[in-house]
């Protein structure tokens, strides 16, 4: 399938899911939401992917998150309707029957992080850095994600302050 919020690549048996939106930190709207969901299928049914890597196109971002100009457009149901879109995508990218690996280029915050802890491996670099946005809003998200991977009390700081965590600065638990 053709996509055009994705851009997609194979090399041995692991495909290469390249976000690429960079004129707007690759924010994830809802196409792009569904082309990685759509593509996360076509992997599952084809034995020559034995593993996916998602990262983000450009020099600055992974991900900023969820496309905020998008979600201003839309009325209160359509914004409904697309959380609970975002809500599947991240349950497949967690429960893919292939090994998901975010390689994290950049900022990833917001709807980015979720994305990236519902991945079974994260791989960072120097210009890598998360930030779970949604505090700001008055709401929490990766509340099922965030803790399986570095624990409850680390998530619950990382969640309730809405700090940017860096290579620098160790997020695992203590």
């Amino acid at each position: 399938m053709a996509f055009e919020m994705i851009s997609t690549d194979q090399v041995d048996r692991v495909a290469i899911v390249t976000l690429n939106r960079p004129e707007v930190l690759n924010a994830l709207s809802l196409g792009l939401v569904r082309e990685v969901d759509q593509f996360l299928t076509e992997a599952e049914a084809d034995d020559g992917i034995g593993a996916v890597i998602i990262t983000g196109a450009g020099e600055r971002a992974f991900s900023a998150g969820a496309d905020i100009h998008e979600n201003r457009e839309f009325n209160q149901e359509q914004r409904d309707a697309g959380a609970a879109e975002r809500a599947n995508y991240t349950w497949h990218l967690a429960t893919c029957s292939k090994p998901v690996i975010g390689a994290v280029n950049g900022l990833c915050y917001g709807g980015g992080t979720v994305m990236a802890t519902s991945m079974d491996f994260l791989i960072g670099c120097e210009k890598s850095s998360f930030r779970f946005l949604a505090v700001n809003y008055g709401q929490l998200n990766a509340t099922w994600s965030l803790p399986t991977l570095v624990g409850w009390g680390k998530a619950k700081e990382l969640l309730y302050s809405g700090a940017r965590c860096s290579p620098m600065r160790r997020i695992t638990s203590a």
